[in-house]
Parts: structure tokens; sequence; C-alpha cells
């Protein structure tokens, strides 16, 4: 696979990393798999990927983003750490639950 070199804006300056895809256990995937449509659709992948109904594609999309807002942000001081972390937070419930309260 195609690596990318990325650079990443910290508190104290910028560092640059080589990323391979091969870093992250990633589905091969089309535009067609990662789309979704109408807010009500949206709502209900969402759901479905919380409760752990949905592995596809487009949890690895999510797992990608959250991992790298964990990295940006410094809680993690990687991208894999932080696909772990979105992970176990998915996989636990507790994205789930604080999906229900932010609705409540």
């Amino acid at each position: 696979m195609t690596r990318f070199k990325t650079w990443c804006g910290m508190f104290r300056g910028f560092s640059n990393s080589i990323l391979s895809p091969d870093e992250l256990p990633l589905q091969k995937a089309s535009l067609a798999d990662l789309g979704g449509s109408d807010r009500s659709t949206n709502a209900q992948i969402i759901r479905r990927l919380f409760q752990g109904d949905e592995r596809g594609p487009k949890r690895d999309a999510v797992l990608l983003n959250a991992a790298a807002a964990l990295f940006v942000c410094g809680k993690t001081k990687t991208l894999a750490v932080g696909w772990e972390l979105a992970e176990n937070l998915i996989d636990s419930g507790k994205a789930l639950q604080k999906l229900r309260d932010l609705a409540s």
C-alpha cells in the first residue's frame, strides 16, 4: 500500500512522520462503502456502529478519525494507540452511552 507523509501541528511546533495504511487494521473500501444518505439513515448507521452491529469500512472511518483527533489533541502518542482507544470506547458501550446522553 501507499505510504503517506504527514505533518502535524502540535502545541510546540510541527512534527512529521510517515504513515502506512498497513499500520492500522483498515479494510479495503470504495467511496460507495463509506457513503451515507439522509440524516435518518446516517443516525441509524451511527447507532449500528456504536451497538457493535456495523464492523465494516464505516467503522474503520470512524476509528481512523477518532484516532487522529486523539493524537492531535495529545491524548495518544500514535494513531495506532488512538485507534485502539477509540475501538475500546465503542466496544465497551461507552460511546453508545455518551450518544444517548447527548440525545436526551
